[in-house]
C-alpha cells in the first residue's frame, strides 16, 4: 500500500531538483517517503534520484522550471537567499508530495549513476598510511 501525501519543507524538495546544498537526515527522509524503501548512503540516494525528480515534477511542473543557480557550494548565504526567493516565486515555504507509485519504483542501476557522473573512466589512488 502507497503512504499518503505528505507536506515537506522546500530544502529537500529543491535537494532533488537543483541540488541545493542540506543536511543529508531530511533528504533522506524525503526520499525515503518517495520511495518507501531505506535510503542508507549518498549512493543509494543517486539510483533514486532521476525517478522521483521525474515524479516530483510531475506532481508540481512549476519546480521543473527552476533551474540550478550558478552559487559556489560552499557559499551557503547565497543558496539561502536563493532558496528563499524561490519560496516566495512559489507562494510557500512546503509543498505535498505522494510517493512513487508501486509501478515506478525501480531506481537507476549503480553503473548508470557512475556512467552519468563520468567516472567510470576514472583511476582513484588511496594514499598508503
Amino acid at each position: 500500500m502507497t503512504e499518503p501525501t505528505r507536506t515537506f519543507e522546500l530544502g529537500p524538495i529543491l535537494q532533488l531538483i537543483c541540488r541545493y546544498p542540506i543536511k543529508a537526515t531530511p533528504y533522506q527522509e524525503f526520499l525515503q517517503h518517495l520511495t518507501g524503501d531505506p535510503i542508507s548512503s549518498p549512493m543509494e540516494a543517486l539510483r533514486w534520484r532521476q525517478v522521483c525528480h521525474a515524479w516530483v515534477t510531475e506532481q508540481h511542473p512549476r519546480l521543473a522550471q527552476i533551474g540550478r543557480p550558478d552559487l559556489e557550494e560552499r557559499d551557503f548565504e547565497a543558496w539561502d537567499q536563493w532558496a528563499a526567493e524561490v519560496a516566495e516565486t512559489l507562494g510557500t515555504h512546503t509543498l505535498a508530495v505522494t510517493p512513487l507509485p508501486l509501478d515506478r519504483r525501480t531506481p537507476d542501476s549503480l553503473f548508470d549513476v557512475l556512467a552519468d557522473a563520468d567516472a567510470l573512466h576514472k583511476t582513484y589512488v588511496h594514499p598508503a598510511r
